[in-house]
């Protein structure tokens, strides 16, 4: 479907699945002069349960809503694949990947709905490892000298835990013991001196960009909540998780904000990586289904994402309205495919796409590209 051509040709909500209501978005020189008029940054925190209109918005465990059976953009976008998309990614347990050692993205999401957190890092010392008991003892000397900083209480508190856990703390195992209560008591992270750096980087970027806007949009929003609904039309229960919001008495208008990391290094690349995720499906439901909930008007929805490669820049986008009005027609039908695939029992694949009566063979259709002329050859 040609989406520009719909777009010119087609007017009013009734004919375009992907009209824009003026006013139902705010400005972004709006949002920018109320935050600029403030005289401090604001941090009012709204309660939940007060939130929870039409729905449920709450705190809990990431695990609790992986878990929930409820219609997820992540779901949604496989529906737009196919209903047997849908199924398997909803029935089948998905294996997801193991994230024990340090992950520079999800470390950086967090720290920056979170700054404090990016004092929570500790560089070790070079070549000192708990394969030798000189290497234990070098890095319980370092990791005693950081307990000292916080509480000077821990020590003797994790050498109590090590002490219960049966072993002799005077050899390498009770001393790896030891060292690991005293980790976990101060409360950082131990990581290799190039994550140290660039984490350092990182921080000095957050804070200097556009004179200091990432943390004024950030500062009071709520982070990481689980918000469940029931779509209306179809009568099907949904979900969404943002990995925040925010509220209009902080910066002037209620909006989603959502964390992205990226490998591109320019604008044009971030926002064709957008498109190719269907980033703006992910928003344009967020959009609608925290509206729905909470009864507060959705004026904004704000992505910033963040360089995982140098010079390890971050970059706030505001979407365009008919952006996510495209997302939200995508979501709504991806929405009533499911609803559809329910209703018959029929979960199709590919096969989807056939024309009825074709037995699931699909016409073959190459793009445009496929068909430009060969260039001449010149062989002499």
């Amino acid at each position: 479907m040609n989406f520009d051509l719909l777009i010119n040709a087609q007017e009013g909500p009734e004919l375009n699945p992907t009209f824009t209501d003026p006013d139902e978005y705010s400005e972004l020189q709006d949002i920018v002069s109320f935050i600029n008029k403030r005289k401090k940054i604001t941090d009012i925190r709204p309660l939940l349960p007060q939130m929870s209109m039409n729905g449920r918005v709450l705190e809990e465990d990431m695990s609790i809503y992986l878990n929930t059976k409820a219609c997820s953009s992540g779901s949604l976008k496989e529906a737009l694949k196919s209903p047997l998309h849908y199924l398997i990614t909803t029935e089948e347990k998905q294996v997801r990947p193991d994230k024990s050692h340090f992950e520079l993205g999800t470390f950086c999401h967090t720290a920056f709905l979170e700054p404090e957190k990016f004092d929570a890092l500790a560089q070790e010392p070079e070549g000192a490892t708990a394969a030798s008991k000189e290497g234990v003892q070098k890095l319980i000397e370092f990791w005693e000298d950081l307990a000292d900083q916080k509480d000077d209480l821990i020590k003797t508190e994790a050498y109590i835990q090590a002490i219960a856990s049966g072993l002799n703390v005077d050899k390498i195992d009770g001393m790896r013991c030891y060292l690991s209560h005293l980790k976990r008591m101060t409360g950082k992270v131990s990581v290799d001196r190039k994550s140290y750096q660039i984490v350092d980087l990182i921080k000095r970027n957050y804070y200097r960009y556009g004179d200091g806007i990432i943390p004024e949009l950030l500062k009071g929003c709520v982070p990481e909540v689980s918000i469940y609904g029931t779509d209306e039309e179809t009568d099907l229960p949904v979900k969404i998780r943002p990995d925040a919001f925010q509220i209009e008495e902080n910066i002037g208008c209620n909006a989603i904000i959502s964390f992205k990391t990226t490998h591109a290094d320019n604008l044009g690349k971030m926002q064709y990586d957008a498109a190719k995720y269907m980033y703006y499906l992910t928003e344009g439901m967020y959009a609608e289904v925290f509206q729905n909930v909470t009864g507060r008007k959705c004026g904004a929805v704000i992505c910033i994402m963040l360089q995982t490669v140098l010079p390890y820049l971050p970059v706030v986008f505001i979407y365009n309205p008919d952006d996510l009005a495209n997302g939200k027609y995508r979501y709504r039908t991806a929405l009533r495919n499911v609803k559809e695939a329910m209703a018959k029992d029929l979960w199709p694949g590919f096969d989807s796409f056939a024309e009825s009566g074709d037995r699931g063979i699909v016409r073959m259709s190459l793009p445009e590209w496929s068909r430009r002329e060969v260039l001449p050859q010149i062989i002499e």
